[in-house]
């Protein structure tokens, strides 16, 4: 049976119990009604529990969780009363005696029993930590529930099970402890001892450990679309640009660095005298090389009948 729930497992069951009552007609609770002045809400929770006897014993329960409902019915009377009485265990145990009336006039009016209700002065005997004793009826019913119901645990709630379970490891000494000063006058009347309900095996049992455990997960993988390998036109143009630009940029400032220099330092100076005296050396052995041959031949004369040679050169 699957049950959501957000303290324990039976609240449900527990929240069914203490639902608002209109008047059920009965007089099974007039001996409440001046203890309601004194400890408001008396008289509103014995007609409670008239109701609720009634509907266990026909049969009527809504959240028809458990086994025995009257053992749990006791538990809810026990808390119910210690926290209208303000913890008062004195009368506490007033109240848990007088409702012994109310509890068996109930039981004997129907005449088709099927359920066997325990007497509640059966229970909540000579209690010295009143609340605490309540928490451990409350763990041993809803362990016992674990234990008979929800095994195996839908995997959408285990994690709720397992936070409640976990919540019990400091506790359950604690419990045992309680058990042992009390010498099981009381522990000894529960459905289960406590000691019958280790959280820690139940919480091995259902592998909670495994909620902790983080979930391997697959390497990433890139999802490569269109605008990773293949840009779309318009972007293309626009990267080309860009990449255009900076090769440009880096060819004019080439060309300007050099200008630059030339222009605004000496060094266009020395250049320009280097320049002049190289053209100037051209232009002096230009115009040697351009001399006439035949202005050269002038100055020469020549014998051709087995003479020397005599070769007169013409002074430039």
């Amino acid at each position: 049976m699957s049950v959501s729930f957000k303290d324990f497992p039976l609240e449900s069951l527990y929240n069914e119990f203490n639902k608002n009552i209109e008047d059920i007609g009965s007089d099974y609770c007039g001996i409440f009604m001046r203890e309601d002045n004194k400890f408001p809400g008396i008289y509103t929770f014995c007609k409670k529990l008239v109701r609720n006897l009634r509907n266990i014993l026909s049969n009527k329960l809504q959240n028809n969780l458990v086994t025995n409902p009257c053992s749990y019915l006791n538990y809810w009377m026990s808390k119910e009363v210690f926290n209208i009485v303000s913890h008062n265990s004195v009368q506490y145990q007033i109240f848990i005696s007088m409702l012994l009336f109310p509890w068996r006039n109930t039981y004997t009016e129907l005449s088709n029993i099927v359920e066997n209700c325990s007497n509640p002065s059966d229970i909540f005997y000579s209690l010295t930590d009143i609340s605490k004793f309540n928490n451990i009826i409350n763990y041993v019913h809803n362990f016992k529930f674990l234990e008979e119901k929800i095994i195996p645990i839908i995997p959408e709630e285990k994690e709720s099970y397992c936070n409640y379970i976990h919540s019990f490891f400091e506790k359950y000494d604690e419990y045992i402890r309680i058990c042992n000063a009390d010498k099981y006058e009381n522990c000894y009347k529960l459905p289960k001892h406590p000691s019958e309900y280790n959280p820690q095996n139940f919480y091995n049992k259902l592998q909670c450990n495994k909620l902790n455990e983080p979930n391997a997960e697959p390497p990433a993988v890139p999802i490569l679309d269109d605008t990773d390998g293949n840009p779309k036109d318009g972007e293309s143009s626009e990267n080309n640009s860009f990449h255009i630009l900076p090769i440009f940029s880096s060819l004019i400032g080439a060309l300007l660095v050099p200008l630059l220099t030339y222009k605004l330092t000496p060094v266009g100076s020395f250049l320009n005298k280097r320049i002049f005296n190289k053209r100037t050396q051209e232009n002096i052995y230009g115009e040697m090389n351009n001399i006439d041959l035949e202005d050269i031949s002038e100055g020469v004369n020549m014998n051709l009948d087995n003479e020397p040679f005599h070769i007169t050169y013409q002074q430039v």
